[in-house]
């Protein structure tokens, strides 16, 4: 969703489209894809009255990454899977996807390998790529940490929004000039899998999961930096030894300008400081 649209399910608009086979649902064809009044995301599924406004990852949990979209930012067709959008995560006593729940916890889910439905929706949506200071800053300041850290739904949706095709379409297509494109992904600890992941817990709970979201981390942060987005990662606070491996791998290069390690809140003003002379410079170069 949108930050600060509210979402009416009675605005939600229909699109009839080529029929495909829709993959979070048995395949079933469909010839619709369906958008809410607070997004600009294609859905596979008409989302509920109580739609909280996530979405599952485009993801098949198999043995290949040739069906996947959740390693592609736009509608993908591959390995015998079509992905035109995405499928809404509903609530968990929501009868569209597994019904009434067996132990009462309201967290049933069909579509979850793990039986349990991604209720953990963040507070704060996505803030569409703009040049106002104050959204920005505003959109910044109303973010709170859940608990969870879901590194590659970031970078995801970061690289989505920064591109100019759907579902954002900010970007100005064919600019008068070189592009310049970079992402600046900033955590504060491990990936941690858990209920709200996107991924339907498939790949197992926080650390017993870390293994899969690492990898798909990876996977992601290479098909970014291969459509010639540069990849700034800052890691706040938390040292971890192998996070730090990770995200050395996960940004443009393994050291500063494009790797930095911020133990404290001045450390961290000075890495975003000196990414933006780096930016700078960039323009400035060509």
């Amino acid at each position: 969703m949108i930050e600060g649209k509210a979402f009416n399910a009675s605005l939600t608009k229909s699109e009839t489209v080529a029929s495909f086979p829709n993959p979070e649902n048995n395949n079933i064809v469909q010839n619709k894809l369906w958008y809410a009044n607070n997004s600009p995301v294609p859905l596979l599924t008409a989302p509920p009255a109580d739609w909280h406004g996530c979405v599952f990852s485009r993801y098949i949990h198999n043995a290949t990454d040739a069906d996947d979209g959740d390693i592609r930012y736009g509608a993908y067709v591959g390995g015998g899977t079509n992905w035109p959008g995405w499928q809404p995560i509903f609530p968990g006593n929501h009868p569209k996807w597994g019904g009434e729940p067996v132990d009462g916890s309201k967290q049933n889910c069909k579509l979850s390998i793990a039986n349990e439905e991604c209720t953990a929706c963040p507070s704060v949506g996505i803030t569409p790529l703009q040049h106002s200071k104050s959204a920005i800053r505003t959109a910044v300041m109303n973010l709170r940490a859940t608990g969870n850290t879901n590194i590659p739904a970031g970078l995801g949706w970061a690289w989505r929004v920064l591109k100019p095709e759907a579902p954002f379409t900010e970007a100005v297509p064919n600019p008068p000039y070189v592009r310049d494109q970079a992402i600046v992904l900033l955590t504060d600890g491990e990936n941690c899998a858990n209920s709200g992941d996107g991924y339907k817990r498939v790949f197992g709970s926080c650390s017993g999961g870390r293994d899969g979201m690492d990898a798909r981390l990876r996977k992601l942060a290479a098909s970014v930096k291969a459509d010639n987005v540069r990849i700034y990662v800052v890691q706040f606070a938390y040292q971890g030894t192998e996070l730090q491996t990770l995200l050395r791998q996960v940004a443009s290069g393994p050291s500063e300008p494009y790797y930095y390690y911020a133990p404290s809140a001045s450390d961290l003003k000075k890495a975003f400081r000196e990414i933006a002379n780096h930016l700078s410079e960039l323009r400035l170069s060509k």
